[in-house]
């Protein structure tokens, strides 16, 4: 069917927007084809499919000419209008479209090709020409609106009247090539009808998909069509008429369908036989119907069809080869392969199927599956309803599967199967196909290997893994019942020996019987279990009190305790048990709680063995809080956390400056400046006061050669800890050390050791020190008349100097006791030709009494607390003792009575004061003779004193004292005072002004 343009395309149409133009030549191509179909075709058999392309593309065209129009004229009234005609095309096509069946396809096409043609040309030379005009402005930067006025004036003009010319001319155009495509149409119908009717029945032999033949009686070619005269090797069905199959093809192959013609044309009855046709393209299968061909009832001849088989010959033979390597497959993998029908049936099982199961294939096939070779009857009340309700689509089934086989010699077989569905053409379940793995040596393999990871091999016990589990499960319920849970840990006494003495064959003997006998004694709920070696533990679940388990401890050791015979031997042994209890309020694991009753158990073996011990709690927190605190310890001299402080010790009569103690700080990331006390007491005796005391020591050093390099000369004490003078190598430490200090002398520092330290090992610490007397460092005996101060060993150790602990120096204005201790201790330094320094020294009244007593080298915070080294010259410059301190002289130790005198005073004037504030208090002595300074003031006193000026007014002062007491403690018993506070002033003032008298007597 030849194409007529009734709207043939012009350069006239192009608006130079290419894409705009593309498409419509689109669209002039797509209405030329619509008027051609309407032209030469009386239906409308392929209209609807042009209608719909015309639709669908004038879309896609409007949608590209309105995001263009839209890109250059958003929310414009001409973008809208433009959208508007868009529209009214669309639906004007879609009526003419729906109009089709109801009006004749000459009054259609006249209208829809008129509307057609006229739109399109209206459309491209006047709407989207003048759009295109104003998008071309506007892209060479005019506005809108000067767009406008120029596209206007391009279509006006010679513009607008070659577009009306050319609308009119497209018009008449269309009508005329309508008629004129008619007109066609009627000429190539008439031509078409006598070409039909003159090749009706060639085109129809000829277009016969099979080959076709008619033969006579003498099996010679009649007539044929064209592919069979191909296939016998000619051009045309006019070569091949006359002839007969002789003259064709190879002589066997001839005589064979001579001999099918022969049959046929003998019988009368038709024949179909499957047959190969040698050609010259080689050979090709065919399937020959042949008949015979009757006038009037007698047969002439033969007809016959022959369709090429040749493919369907390959896929069989394909199918056959697949078949066989299927089969073989199948009998070749070592799985079971089983398909079934929806009912269950068997319809396929390869060799291992049979081989298993004891069958042979033909035994096995139509068998219901579930019946015949589960094992039941679970078989088939369980497995095979699961069956049926997941081919019938009612249940979701699974891909892995295991399940029991029984074969015919009843032995059965675990098998794992992996399964998949069967499907028809409309995915329907047909049936199943599975694979099977028989793993019942795997699985019990597994259960075995299971076994091994919960069991203890040699008693059957759960091992550690199956107890952890077991306790925290045991854990879990007695939260939920709210009660007690108790974990024992055994260890066996005497197993050792057992093995030792019997050899180890015997000892397991021993541990399988008492393991038999204890787990005979334990309910069901209870587990036992053994770690290892000689080491068990119980789980006793559900106790309402702890000493509810008590007995059954109890009993669990008499039980281990009794003899275990194996042939002639005896053996026994006993058990030390470890206790730990959990109850539902603990906040504790499984593990805290195991190796509290661990350490529970050792306890029990240091207390003798043959018992149990509970877990104490507290201690247990004492000694967590003991470790936390040394790794924290530990932790911070490794991020040097720990500083030096430094106080001065000076002369208080001469205020000469001696030297520095230096004292160790701990710069707490959290908690601030920590002192001593905060810490040296968790390391002592430990590897870490070493640690820590090796760095003092270099820190001291580094601080000395620091001032040193100041012109600054001060001697630093330093404390050595306990562990740290044990050491053997003490001394060659410290010599290697002040290698990397080249400008510290040994007699810039000096060490300073505890007594009680040096009492631990009085002949090793002795050596030491005089080692390091050898290279010029001497030592100190810190806190002295805390130990033994014993004569021996302040003879036996070389130490220079001894310092009187603070502890004796705080009280000894208050306390006769300690003021003797340090007139002994400051007598045994002088005897010995040692020096004293007293500690502790925080006021000035402390000062006078150690100047009295004979000592005065001292430090305390009244002369200076501890500082940082930056702070230390600073209060070097300042430093000023106190004017009294000068003058104060050491009493004659025949006149220290007077000391002692004083400080009884002193005691009874506290008593009095505490005696006014509360009740509580002893009633102190009034009388004036009685108070222990009386006794002494009117016998030892007179004797020495009474000759002395100022004694008698001593004496005076003192009753004097005694009588304004006695007035407000009257006063006080009968409560009359009027101010408790303003007496005790008065009080203190009468004593002031007895020392003032009888600091006179001390002086003269």
């Amino acid at each position: 069917m030849k194409t007529i343009d009734i709207f043939p395309w012009s350069n006239h149409f192009n608006t130079e927007i290419k894409i705009i133009d593309e498409q419509h030549k689109k669209l002039v191509i797509i209405l030329n084809r619509l008027a051609t179909h309407i032209a030469y075709s009386d239906t409308d058999d392929d209209l609807n499919d042009i209608f719909d392309e015309l639709i669908d593309y004038t879309s896609y065209h409007f949608e590209t000419e309105e995001a263009i129009w839209h890109k250059y004229l958003p929310n414009d009234e001409l973008d809208a209008s433009h959208k508007v005609v868009h529209k009214t095309f669309v639906d004007t096509v879609l009526r003419l479209k729906n109009e089709q069946n109801r009006e004749s396809l000459s009054e259609l096409a006249q209208e829809a090709l008129g509307f057609l043609a006229s739109w399109l040309a209206s459309h491209i030379l006047e709407t989207d020409r003048h759009m295109a005009y104003i998008v071309f402005a506007i892209e060479d930067g005019l506005d809108i609106a000067s767009a406008k006025k120029y596209a206007n004036e391009r279509m006006s003009g010679s513009t607008r009247l070659l577009i009306d010319i050319i609308l009119s001319i497209y018009s008449t155009l269309s009508s005329n090539t309508l008629d004129l495509m008619r007109e066609l149409k009627m000429r190539e119908n008439l031509k078409e009808k006598l070409i039909y009717q003159e090749h009706y029945q060639r085109a129809l032999i000829d277009n016969f998909p099979f080959l076709v033949w008619l033969k006579d009686e003498k099996s010679r070619f009649l007539a044929l069509n064209q592919p069979m005269a191909k296939a016998c090797g000619f051009d045309l069905p006019e070569e091949v008429v006359g002839k007969t199959d002789y003259d064709i093809w190879p002589k066997e192959l001839a005589k064979s369908y001579r001999k099918d013609d022969a049959n046929v044309l003998a019988s009368g009855e038709s024949k179909t036989v499957e047959e190969p046709i040698v050609t010259k393209d080689g050979v090709i299968w065919s399937e020959t119907y042949k008949s015979p061909v009757k006038v009037d009832g007698k047969v002439i001849g033969t007809v016959g069809f022959s369709r090429n088989i040749t493919s369907r010959k390959e896929l069989e033979k394909n199918l056959l080869q697949e078949r066989d390597l299927f089969k073989h497959y199948l009998n070749t993998v070592e799985a079971i392969i089983v398909s079934l029908d929806k009912e269950g049936h068997i319809n396929l099982i390869n060799r291992k199927g049979c081989e298993i199961l004891g069958y042979s294939e033909e035994e096995l096939i139509g068998k219901l599956w579930f019946d015949f070779c589960l094992e039941q009857p679970e078989g088939m009340k369980i497995i095979y309803p699961l069956f049926l309700k997941i081919v019938s689509g009612g249940l979701e089934g699974s891909e892995y599967f295991e399940n029991k086989i029984v074969s015919k010699s009843k032995k059965k077989y675990l098998i794992a199967w992996h399964n998949a569905y069967l499907l028809d053409d409309d995915k329907n379940i047909i049936g199943t196909l599975s694979s099977g793995e028989d793993i019942t040596l795997l699985k019990e393999q597994q259960k075995h290997l299971e076994h091994i990871a919960h069991y203890d091999t040699l008693t059957s016990l759960p091992n550690r893994t199956l107890l952890s589990d077991r306790l925290k499960q045991a854990m879990l319920q007695t939260q939920r019942d709210k009660l007690f849970s108790a974990v024992i840990y055994l260890d066996l006494d005497g197993f050792k020996e057992v093995n030792d003495t019997y050899g180890h064959n015997h000892g397991d003997i021993l541990l399988k019987v008492l393991s038999s006998r204890i787990k005979q004694i334990l309910r069901d709920v209870d587990t036992i279990a053994r770690l290892g070696g000689d080491e068990f533990v119980i789980v006793l679940y559900d106790i309402k009190n702890k000493e509810d388990c008590f007995p059954m401890l109890n009993r669990i050791l008499s039980t281990i305790a009794k003899p275990v015979k194996s042939k002639e031997i005896t053996m026994q042994v006993s058990a030390s048990a470890g206790v730990s209890f959990y109850s539902y309020e603990d906040i504790i694991d499984a593990d805290q709680l195991l190796r509290q009753a661990d350490q529970a158990m050792y306890q029990a073996k240091l207390s003798g063995k043959n018992r149990f011990h509970i877990f104490d709690v507290q201690l247990d927190k004492h000694i967590r809080s003991h470790h936390e605190s040394l790794e924290a310890i530990e932790v911070a001299i490794k991020n040097r956390e720990f500083v030096m402080y430094y106080q001065p010790k000076v002369n208080m009569r001469s205020g000469k400056i001696l030297g520095l103690e230096a004292l160790v700080r701990w710069e707490h990331p959290l908690h601030g400046l920590l002192s001593p006390a905060h810490f040296l007491p968790t390391i002592e005796n430990h590897k870490l006061s070493v640690e820590l005391g090796n760095l003092i020591i270099n820190t001291v050093m580094g601080q000395i050669q620091k001032w040193k390099q100041e012109g600054h000369n001060l001697v630093v004490s330093i404390n050595i800890s306990p562990m740290q003078i044990q050491e053997a190598n003490f001394t060659a430490k410290i010599i290697n050390l002040l290698k990397n200090y080249p400008e510290v002398k040994t007699s810039d520092f000096e060490f300073e050791i505890l007594e009680s330290s040096a009492l631990e090992d009085i002949n090793h610490v002795s050596r030491i020190m005089r080692e390091c007397n050898k290279i010029g460092i001497s030592f100190l005996l810190d806190d002295f008349g805390t130990g033994y101060s014993s004569l021996t060993y302040l003879k036996n150790l070389p130490a220079k100097q001894l310092k009187i602990d603070q502890t004796f120096v705080r009280d000894m204005l208050e306390d006769t006791d300690d003021m003797a201790i340090l007139e002994g201790i400051i007598g045994l330094a002088n005897a010995f030709r040692r020096d004293v320094i007293s500690e502790g020294v925080e006021n000035i009244e402390q000062g006078n009494m150690l100047l009295r007593l004979g000592c005065e080298e001292a430090q305390g915070y009244f002369i200076a607390k501890p500082m940082p080294s930056q702070e230390v010259m600073k209060w070097i410059n300042q430093w000023t003792p106190p004017a009294q301190w000068q003058n104060i002289v050491k009493i004659p130790r025949d006149d220290m009575p007077l000391l002692y005198a004083i400080t009884e005073h002193k005691i009874w004037i506290k008593d009095v004061m505490a005696y006014l504030k509360t009740d509580t208090v002893k009633y102190p002595k009034l009388d004036y003779k009685e108070c222990r300074f009386g006794t002494w003031l009117y016998t030892q006193g007179v004797q020495r004193y009474g000759k002395k000026d100022g004694f008698k007014e001593v004496v005076s002062q003192h009753k004097k004292v005694h009588e304004n007491i006695n007035e407000i403690i009257k006063q006080h018993k009968s409560q009359t005072l009027k101010n408790i506070d303003a007496s005790i002033e008065e009080i203190k003032n009468y004593h002031n002004d007895f020392l003032k008298v009888f600091n006179k007597l001390i002086i003269v």
